[in-house]
């Protein structure tokens, strides 16, 4: 929708705090919906923080600054510097741009899957009707349905606002071990104990096309950032598939142990897996090539993400560690320390310079990447957890443990926000 921008007399002001009588500029606010109000005026400091400025609109508006993307021209508001910094002169315009209500997924062992709103933990809607636990669980690109994989031999997309199913994908002779949506949504791929992966229509259900050509069980499935290709992993090493012909384009071979997990690099030009043998390993996807063994734990990787610009490699393994790897050299510079159990998993923030570990010793754990230092310890579950994510701001972490609940909490202070029990 298009805004119009025009003079603001006689609209709400919002000053700032201390009650100051002549404010150094004074910013004009507008949002971007069919139904904003507005505009307001703000006077403002040009040393007033963004993090101020975000509670000044919320004072005017009621958004919620986790649902604030503000605008100064075309440029976006990021981070905690000053308006000055930014830019900002008096009678300048903000836009405010309303993003969606925050949602979280958890999945749990009673076969259901939940939807929970971050700013209040409550439910939102739970999704039940598999007959089998429910392996992976995941949201669509535009949030608007769940994706579910199940022992039951389906695979299920579900409406998040109603909770109700839309499609079964049925097809599969064995459990599906997983299911991800293609990055435009159009499509669902599953992998399946039945040495089968699946490609799926998400618009009608239908199976698309069968990728057969494995030797075991298919335990992970993953579509190309452009969407054209996908990306399974099965026995000792990963294929890579055209989405349009079915056919294998690319087999990765080189690891000693089972593959249980492979992705792509951003760019989409390299594939990570790791493995049983206590490696990863980064692959060419044009050649087929292992590019990088990433060689030094002592025990399985249990899983290896990119960076969200491709140049590092972060792993957590069975050996209690987590490492950080170049990804164009393959060296390892930085070895994360300090759970006394298995790191079942291990992400970087947005912005690289922190890490978030979660471990079989009830905790998680957040590091500063730079110096390989743990600046916060997760405390408050009562069992293994098993998953730990970074929002998408990186202002907010979520857990996911064997004692039946997920944790939301504040990266700043380290303290719990919401924490409910994912089968309650």
């Amino acid at each position: 929708s298009s805004v119009k921008l025009t003079k603001c007399e006689g609209a709400p002001s919002a000053h700032p705090p201390g009650g100051r009588g002549d404010p150094a500029m004074r910013l004009h606010l507008t949002t971007l919906a069919a139904d904003g109000d507005g505009p307001f005026n703000l006077d403002l400091d040009p040393g007033t923080s963004l993090g101020e400025l975000r509670r000044q609109v919320q004072e005017v508006t009621g958004v919620a600054p986790s649902r604030q993307r503000l605008l100064l021209g075309a440029e976006l508001l990021a981070g905690d510097g000053s308006l000055g910094e930014a830019g900002a002169e008096d009678g300048a315009w903000l836009t405010l741009v309303v993003a969606c209500a925050p949602m979280v997924l958890t999945n749990s062992t009673d076969r259901s899957q939940k939807v929970w709103s971050v700013e209040t933990g409550l439910c939102l809607q739970t999704c039940r009707g598999h007959d089998g636990p429910v392996h992976t669980a995941a949201f669509s690109p535009d949030g608007t349905a769940v994706l579910t994989a199940s022992a039951d031999r389906s695979s299920r997309f579900w409406n998040t606002e109603t909770g109700h199913c839309r499609h079964a994908l049925l097809g599969h002779e064995r459990g599906v071990n997983a299911a991800a949506f293609s990055p435009d949504g159009a499509l669902v791929a599953t992998a399946s104990d039945d040495r089968t992966a699946r490609l799926w229509s998400a618009e009608t259900g239908v199976c698309l096309q069968t990728l057969s050509d494995h030797g075991d069980g298919v335990l992970s499935a993953a579509f190309a950032p452009e969407g054209r290709s996908v990306l399974t992993t099965a026995e000792s090493m990963a294929k890579l598939w055209s989405v349009q012909s079915g056919q294998c384009l690319q087999t990765f071979c080189g690891h000693k142990g089972e593959v249980h997990a492979a992705l792509f690099s951003p760019s989409g030009a390299s594939v990570l897996t790791a493995s049983n043998d206590k490696t990863a390993r980064l692959w060419d996807v044009e050649t087929g090539q292992c590019l990088q063994a990433l060689c030094g734990h002592d025990g399985t990787v249990r899983s290896a993400v990119f960076s969200h610009d491709g140049a590092q490699v972060l792993t957590a393994s069975a050996d209690r560690s987590a490492r950080l790897w170049s990804a164009g050299d393959g060296r390892c510079t930085q070895t994360l320390e300090g759970h006394a159990g298995r790191v079942n998993s291990a992400v970087l923030s947005p912005d690289g310079l922190e890490a978030l570990t979660a471990g079989t010793d009830c905790i998680a754990q957040l590091w500063n990447t730079r110096a390989g230092r743990c600046e916060r310890q997760l405390r408050g579950h009562e069992g293994c957890v098993y998953s730990a994510r970074f929002s998408a701001d990186g202002a907010t972490l979520l857990t996911a443990s064997a004692d039946g609940s997920a944790m939301l909490w504040s990266r700043d202070t380290g303290r719990c926000t919401h924490g409910q029990r994912a089968a309650a």
